[in-house]
């Protein structure tokens, strides 16, 4: 455990996470030390309509705006000053968009001028997650002088356990651990609790501590560490495989681009259709698996 002192106050911080709720459950005793703060979600949290019904919403518009809401007053019910934006892409397919966040978090990066940037690690753990934290990355290859990254712990399932605010055991610097103090957790708690779309999600967590970190150098075309990640419950299914090339194909800024992502949507769209469906794994087909593998080497 490191003992060293977070960078966070009196600064200029460019909060970025992928849905509102995030900020709060991996960063919340940090929102409210920083000198000007600002945060900006990459998805609007909104997947479908199917889902937006589910939770008594008649459109995914409906329940974006209530999401937009509930950030609003947990910020509120936390004492936090914070200006926010959404860059509107829906829940679950920030994957599909990490160069266009890429582009537009520079623009947000020349006009805010941020002392510094906190956003999700590469752990494994949500697809939204390891693309805004690609995004963030990508981003910085634009800029002439790059800004310094933090990271807050989300979570991740490593051999075979579900941790939570914690980080990977993936052999990076050892990450500055919070514990959070009685008038922090309360605060964490009444923030929490203003998210009630997300109820069964943010119960799963406790309000006691979190960690953060200086971001690594990452390699996107490899995973976070060796082991099935936390999307890749059937070890047969190349969801990771086909995100690693996705953000390959990000990076590499090859020609063929544009048919190699379309190609490679297909393919992750197949692979999470097969998963959620739990269909037999003779829909996908090793020749498909295999093709995927060379994209991502």
């Amino acid at each position: 455990m490191s003992t060293s002192p977070l960078p966070f106050a009196g600064k200029r911080v460019l909060l970025v996470a992928a849905h509102p709720d995030d900020e709060t459950l991996f960063a919340a005793s940090q929102l409210g030390v920083c000198g000007t703060l600002c945060i900006v979600h990459t998805t609007d949290g909104a997947t479908s309509r199917r889902a937006a019904r589910a939770n008594g919403f008649p459109s995914r518009a409906a329940y974006a705006e209530a999401r937009r809401t509930e950030l609003a007053t947990a910020l509120a019910a936390g004492g936090v000053t914070a200006a926010s934006l959404s860059l509107g892409y829906r829940d679950q397919t920030a994957s599909y968009h990490m160069g266009r966040i890429a582009k537009r978090l520079y623009g947000i990066f020349i006009t805010m001028r941020p002392d510094l940037v906190l956003t999700h690690a590469y752990e494994g753990g949500h697809l939204d997650h390891d693309a805004t934290c690609c995004a963030v990355h990508l981003a910085q290859r634009y800029l002439a002088r790059p800004i310094p990254v933090w990271e807050f712990a989300g979570y991740h399932s490593q051999a075979s356990r579900v941790a939570k605010n914690r980080f990977p055991e993936d052999g990076h610097r050892a990450p500055v651990t919070v514990l959070l103090n009685e008038t922090q957790r309360r605060a964490k708690a009444r923030m929490l609790a203003c998210f009630t779309t997300q109820r069964q999600v943010v119960d799963e967590f406790t309000p006691h501590v979190e960690q953060f970190r200086a971001a690594p150098d990452y390699d996107f075309t490899a995973p976070p560490f060796a082991g099935p990640l936390g999307y890749e419950i059937d070890a047969r299914a190349p969801e990771g495989c086909a995100w690693r090339a996705l953000a390959q194909a990000e990076f590499s800024g090859t020609a063929d681009r544009v048919w190699r992502r379309a190609q490679l949507w297909f393919a992750f769209k197949k692979s999470r259709m097969k998963r959620n469906l739990a269909r037999p794994a003779r829909l996908w087909s090793w020749g498909a698996h295999r093709r995927c593998q060379r994209h991502s080497n």
